[in-house]
């Protein structure tokens, strides 16, 4: 379950989400999209817990959270093998044994460090890291990006089988076209002209493939404040929209503190 209400969040003094209130059930699959600037890798921050939000409350079903970040955030002296293995639980032998089957299922040499690989391999082998811990709540950023038909067929395949598993799959991406592929609520975001921050209500249900253009029980504007169906679970019944001045009260979640320092170590560019 990924649940945020009522968040909002400025940079550098300038308010980029007014009210953001969402709701993603175990199972079940949201995408953000729309242009760069209008707050959609923000959100996926403050659900993460990576970025504490102004206003607003946020709370994650589970603490075992896969996240993909936009850029590339690898060991670049470990193989493809060790990279996947450094995020995995358990005796090294096993992990080894697992992190060699993501390699393999990504089609990346186990051994080859990422300053070796292209930029797609590269791509490929965040995601493997991040599908291999097998998380409850899957966060990804841009996951199509430099993948080709086929990998991001594999990607869609390995996102569904999460979602089979219960995971709740929270995306933001450019490319729309191949969430066809895939059991996905869309909603489109939009920058306002005169610069006015986002305000999202969208609660996802089940039922069949909606695909993109569709957002059913949810609406996002710019500037103007929206109202959507109640949502489902603890959220039901309250207010999709509230005023500025609500104070904050609920900073968000924190990752675990395993998890925190194996992003901070990881956290390298090159």
């Amino acid at each position: 379950m990924i649940e945020l209400f009522d968040v909002s969040k400025s940079v550098a003094g300038r308010p980029v989400i007014a009210s953001a209130t969402l709701v993603v059930p175990p199972g079940r699959c949201l995408c953000l999209a729309g242009p760069s600037g209008c707050g959609k890798t923000t959100l996926l921050e403050i659900a993460a817990g990576l970025v504490r939000p102004d206003r607003g409350r946020v709370r994650l079903g589970s603490p075992r959270v896969g996240y993909l970040f936009q850029d590339d955030v690898l060991v670049p002296w470990l193989g493809a093998r060790g990279n996947i293995a450094y995020v995995l639980d358990g005796p090294a032998r096993e992990r080894r044994r697992v992190a060699g089957e993501w390699a393999e299922r990504f089609g990346l040499p186990p051994s080859v460090p990422p300053p070796s690989m292209s930029g797609g391999m590269r791509r490929r082998l965040n995601l493997a890291r991040t599908f291999a811990t097998r998380p409850d709540v899957l966060l990804l950023d841009e996951p199509f990006a430099f993948l080709d038909d086929h990998w991001q067929e594999v990607l869609l395949a390995e996102t569904a089988a999460a979602m089979e598993r219960g995971a709740a799959v929270l995306l933001v991406t450019h490319q729309t076209r191949p969430l066809a592929g895939l059991d996905c609520d869309l909603l489109e975001l939009d920058r306002d002209p005169d610069g006015g921050p986002v305000r999202i209500a969208h609660g996802v249900g089940g039922g069949a493939n909606r695909g993109p253009g569709s957002v059913p029980g949810g609406s996002a504007r710019n500037g103007d404040a929206t109202r959507a169906a109640p949502l489902p679970g603890p959220l039901s019944g309250e207010p999709s929209v509230r005023p500025a001045s609500h104070p904050a009260s609920h900073p968000g979640p924190r990752l675990p503190g395993r998890l925190a320092n194996r992003l901070l170590t990881l956290f390298c560019r090159y």
